[in-house]
């Protein structure tokens, strides 16, 4: 007698439920049986053989809600993902992924839509207010200003930046700041401005001991940044996306300013009432108006008159160099604004020689009128793909902004490409490359300078100035031949805006590749090697200052190079309840700054007014250079020993070598 027992054969499809898209590597078995399968690149799985006492069939992935349905000749499933568990796998130390409840301590993780949402050009602005104890400062208004970065405060009383990490690879995030810092001051950004915010697929942040692996350059923490992989679309095929945004930006918060006196000195009620009670002759009949307007006389102790602008009070405009009363003065202490005071002023009339006084009134809008609306414009397209043998993502984007301070501007083009090919189960090998090119025709002056109409405004500048009148006329002269403004101890702001310009534009290069060895399930190799260089270009042009002066011209040229190579091996292995996960590697790390700049002096200036060239600088040019050279050599080891998923024993060990004396 024989027996046969009837065999089934079950198939389908698996997709996920957040995009639609086949998932790889789903477990699926029959309940209650050791047959089972995975599914394919295209979320295809077959099982033979299926016993007809079986009932259903089990699906189960990492991150997503296990499924036990009823066995069919066909059963397809959408997997939904499990989110509490999702976030409980982060990235850490050196790239590498780790389910959160193993750590011993606090890691942050911000994923990448939530960085893209608000539409920012930069890194740095997308985490404010997304991790705790993150602060981050913007160094100023202008576009591409540097930011200053802090996690859980201050350590030191120097820097206290954390180390940027960009798929395993440290990269240089230091404040691009040209001139001598002072009155010719240039913020040209940080190094995170060089990345495309929509290339990231996630960012990690981590202090204490999560960043001892790292050395002494973690000391104020670590931001790891992993860029966006390639992944395959529907029916295996390539994902196209695009990602565009406008904004518009205003300024926001101005500082208060007063609009009851304009400039001048010892012009206020005040200083009226002082005076007549002062013993000076005067006439007890003189009044407030009469004395902020000029002209009164007083008497000395022989009763002889004397004009009253001999005691400096109030204000009288007549060439801005003395010859008027306090016609110099740049500070806010003249007369009361806004009662019906007539005073001769920078733009008053004059008839026959003679300039005639004009109302004394305040612009309480004149600061907050000299800004205008930025607008700011993305566009980010992407191509990506993924199968058996590997994936590869492409990305090409431009960022064009125009500043709220006239004539600025910054435009950035980015190119990215990532990819992973396997040779064969063993071997494999993951690269990924980033350029972007920044540029602008203009940055913003940022010293202690009148270049700089914020430094002016705040501190210097009459609440009496017509903004439209100075923007109306900024080309012209005055008589004496300086240009147009309020005071010829300034520039005025528009001239400055539209005239003395920096030019700008900033190439860098951030490279990765990785060569991946894995002999067995337990153990891996990695050699690493990643590239980061940059170069970047500054003229400062001077076309006005003073008359008499030609104008000036500095070139500033500076170079950055960056090599990390890395050896690393990981072991990760599990017996019943204990686990181990260990990784050891070296380090060799190169850094290279070159500097160096040519301009003109300012006793020479240019031979011909309006030309900036290295060709036209009077006399002999000034010269400076300088150039750096610093190589480190470093052995590191981190594990992690656990208990039954629930008790962890933590150690990390790093040595360094450095050198600035070249090899």
């Amino acid at each position: 007698m024989f027996g046969i027992k009837a065999q089934r054969t079950v198939s389908g499809v698996v997709t996920s439920s957040d995009d639609g898209q086949p998932m790889i590597g789903v477990t699926v078995r029959i309940e209650g049986t050791t047959i089972g399968t995975f599914t394919d690149v295209d979320g295809h799985y077959v099982i033979k053989n299926v016993p007809e006492t079986a009932t259903n069939v089990v699906f189960s992935f990492i991150g997503y809600h296990m499924q036990s349905l009823p066995i069919a000749k066909q059963v397809d499933v959408v997997m939904k993902p499990m989110a509490e568990m999702l976030q409980e796998v982060v990235v850490t130390a050196m790239a590498v992924e780790r389910q959160k409840k193993s750590l011993g301590y606090a890691v942050q993780e911000v994923k990448a839509e939530s960085l893209t949402q608000a539409a920012v050009d930069n890194v740095a602005n997308a985490l404010q207010g997304k991790v705790a104890g993150l602060q981050i400062t913007q160094a100023g208004g202008s576009l591409g200003a540097s930011q200053r970065i802090s996690i859980r405060g201050n350590s030191s009383l120097g820097s206290n930046s954390p180390l940027i990490v960009i798929d395993g690879i440290p990269m240089d995030n230091s404040s691009m700041l040209v001139g001598n810092h002072y009155n010719s001051a240039y913020d040209l950004g940080t190094g995170l401005g060089d990345i495309n915010p929509e290339d990231i697929e996630s960012v990690s942040v981590l202090k204490g001991g999560s960043a001892a692996i790292y050395g002494m350059r973690a000391g104020n923490g670590v931001i790891l940044i992993t860029t966006k992989k390639g992944h395959a679309g529907k029916k295996h095929s390539a994902t196209i996306t695009y990602d565009g945004s406008l904004t518009f930006d205003r300024a926001c918060n101005l500082p208060p300013f007063q609009d009851k006196y304009g400039v001048g000195e010892y012009g206020s009620e005040y200083n009226y009432n002082l005076l007549k009670q002062s013993g000076v002759f005067v006439d007890p009949n003189l009044t407030y108006k009469q004395f902020a307007e000029g002209g009164w006389m007083a008497y000395d102790e022989n009763g002889q008159e004397v004009d009253g602008s001999y005691y400096g009070m109030g204000f009288s405009y007549e060439d801005g160099y003395g010859a008027g009363l306090n016609d110099w003065s740049i500070g806010s202490w003249g007369p009361r604004l806004d009662i019906g005071l007539k005073i001769k002023q920078y733009n008053s009339p004059i008839v026959d020689g003679v300039r005639q006084p004009t109302d004394w009134v305040s612009h309480p809008d004149n600061v907050a009128s000299f800004f205008e609306t930025g607008i700011s414009q993305s566009h980010q397209f992407s191509i990506s793909n993924a199968g058996e043998q590997g994936s590869y993502r492409a990305s090409i984007g431009y960022t064009g902004q125009s500043g709220i301070l006239p004539n600025t501007d910054m435009d950035r083009y980015n190119f990215g490409l990532t990819g992973k090919y396997k040779f064969n189960t063993k071997w494999w090998l993951d690269a990924s490359t980033h350029f972007t090119r920044t540029e602008s025709k203009n940055r913003t002056n940022v010293g202690y300078s009148d270049f700089n109409p914020l430094m002016t405004f705040t501190q210097w500048f009459g609440r009496q100035v017509d903004m439209a009148d100075l923007k109306a006329h900024y080309e012209e002269k005055m008589p004496d031949g300086t240009y147009y403004n309020w005071t010829p101890g300034f520039v005025n702001p528009y001239f400055a805006s539209y005239n003395n310009t920096n030019p700008y534009y900033r190439n860098r290069l951030i490279s990765k590749a990785s060569l991946w060895f894995q002999p067995n399930q337990y153990l891996k190799f990695e050699g690493r090697a990643g590239y980061d260089i940059s170069h970047r270009m500054f003229e400062e042009r001077i076309a006005y200052t003073a008359p008499g002066f030609n104008g000036s011209y500095t070139q500033f040229d500076v170079f950055d190079e960056n090599l990390i190579l890395d050896a690393i091996a990981y072991y990760d292995r599990t017996w019943n309840k204990l686990t181990l996960n260990a990784l050891a590697g070296a380090n060799d790390t190169n850094e290279v700054y070159r500097s160096s700049s040519i301009g003109s002096s300012t006793a020479n200036g240019l031979t011909i007014p309006g030309l900036f060239s290295v060709s036209n600088i009077a006399g002999k040019p000034v010269v400076a250079a300088d150039h750096s050279h610093i190589r480190s050599n470093s052995l590191y080891a981190n594990a992690v020993l656990g208990w039954n998923n629930q008790y962890y024993l933590e150690g990390s060990v790093r040595e360094d070598w450095h050198s600035t004396i070249a090899p």
